[in-house]
């Protein structure tokens, strides 16, 4: 659980930045909280959603890293 977590604060890190607007952050902010909630409240189905979000927010982070060229 605190890996998946740690996962998606490193991915919401991307999006939270100076540049960006307030609403913008708040928006990330509270979708990462609505899928926290989920996550939480669906213990028997945690397994199925960590492994469906681990897979999609790893390839989601891995062209993020290849149109920005980060390592």
């Amino acid at each position: 659980m605190y890996n998946f977590i740690f996962k998606f604060t490193r991915i919401l890190w991307f999006y939270v930045k100076p540049g960006k607007t307030v609403s913008e952050t708040c928006y990330v902010l509270k979708i990462m909280f609505l899928l926290l909630a989920v996550q939480i409240h669906m213990k028997p189905f945690f397994y199925t959603i960590k492994t469906v979000f681990s897979s999609y927010f790893s390839e989601a982070l891995a062209s993020y890293r290849k149109l920005t060229n980060r390592n």
